[in-house]
Order: C-alpha cells, then sequence, then structure tokens
C-alpha cells in the first residue's frame, strides 16, 4: 500500500506525500517497454483506461483515488537510471507519466497525462550509496526529478484525486489516478527501479 507522510502545512491547505511503493519496469533491449501501475505494490499491467458508465467510473487496471478531498500539487521521481544507461544524443527517454482521469455530470469520462517527464533529463545524485549495476534507488549517480509540476490542460478538474466532487462543479466521481513507464528500445536491458512521491493538498471543501 501507499506510505502517506505529512509535509509542510499551512492554515488553509495541508499538504502529505503519498509515497510509492518499489515500482520494477524490466527492460529488454530492442523493443520499448510501456507498462503502468498505481504504486501499490501490485504487478505492472499492460492496459489502462477510464471510461463511464453513467455516472461511475470503470477502470481498467488499477488506479488509485483518496477517500477525503485531494488534489495533486507536484511529483518527485526517483530513479535506478545511471548516465550510462542513456543512449547516445540524449533523445531517447526514460519517460515517467502521472495520469487522471474522472465523469462529469454529462455522463462522459475526462482523462489524460498531466504530468510527463524525461526522467533521463533529471539529476544525478552526488552521493548516496555506491552504485553496481542494476543499482537501486538512492545510488550514487542514479537519477530523480524534484517538484514535477502538472500541465493545465484539464484545469483544476484535471488535479483531483480525491472526492472533491462534492464541492466542485460537474464533476460526479472521485479523480482517480496511475502512472504509465515508457522506456526506448534502445535502453540496455535491465529491471528499471521508481519511487514516486506525489505531493497532495488536501481542503475539506475542495478545489473552487
Amino acid at each position: 500500500m501507499f506510505g502517506l507522510s505529512v509535509g509542510a502545512s499551512s492554515a488553509i491547505q495541508p499538504t502529505s506525500y503519498i509515497i510509492s511503493e518499489l515500482i520494477t519496469v524490466s527492460h529488454t533491449n530492442g523493443a520499448q517497454t510501456l507498462v503502468h501501475n498505481s504504486g501499490q505494490g501490485e504487478s505492472n499491467f499492460t492496459t489502462s483506461g477510464l471510461t463511464a458508465s453513467g455516472i461511475n467510473a470503470v477502470l481498467t487496471g488499477t488506479w488509485m483515488t483518496l477517500p477525503i478531498a485531494a488534489s495533486m500539487v507536484s511529483l518527485n521521481i526517483k530513479s535506478n537510471i545511471v548516465a550510462d544507461d542513456i543512449p547516445a544524443g540524449g533523445l531517447k527517454h526514460a519517460v515517467v507519466m502521472l495520469n487522471q482521469g474522472h465523469v462529469v455530470s454529462s455522463g462522459s469520462a475526462t482523462s489524460g497525462v498531466r504530468i510527463n517527464r524525461n526522467v533521463n533529463q533529471g539529476t544525478a545524485l552526488s552521493a548516496g550509496p555506491s552504485y553496481s549495476a542494476p543499482g537501486n534507488v538512492g545510488d550514487i549517480g542514479t537519477f530523480e526529478m524534484l517538484g514535477q509540476m502538472p500541465s493545465f490542460n484539464a484545469g483544476h478538474r484535471g488535479l483531483v484525486i480525491g472526492t472533491n466532487y462534492l464541492a466542485m462543479n460537474n464533476i460526479v466521481s472521485p479523480g482517480y489516478f496511475n502512472y504509465t513507464f515508457q522506456i526506448h528500445a534502445d535502453y540496455p536491458t535491465k529491471d528499471y527501479k521508481f519511487i514516486l512521491e506525489l505531493e497532495v493538498s488536501m481542503d475539506s471543501t475542495g478545489l473552487a
């Protein structure tokens, strides 16, 4: 299950972090890897989707939601990717995506990628345990990307990951989320590992 740790807070919107279980993406050189995971400790799955049946969300694959009014703020991505894993040229990526979806009052579903980052363009750690292939998250030289902000391509509704529908116009289901991992074919064969820390804003009234 997710770990929930209390972070910085204010009088208006306290924040916490939803910390995923370790997610392992097994990749074989020569073919792209594309899998999904909710971070709750389950196996990766290859099909993910969110549609509507009336006012209810119909989920394909595993999605996560919180039983409170909650909205995503930012995402920390930590990996065991090192410079030697990255194909020459810098244009072939190891991508982490955060997906979110919900149902609106018309009975239609809205879903999409809210955060999309090339982890290989992150920052290599300058301190930590020694790296020995395939390495672990947090080893020296492994890449991380901190404080990655969501896009507003779906407005505030695209940030909802809880029961904000009780206070928000037009949303009639909880907001759900999960993650997608895409490893370019030219990356070396390896078990790529990730820990994701999703910063969450919690408010009893939800977003306006």
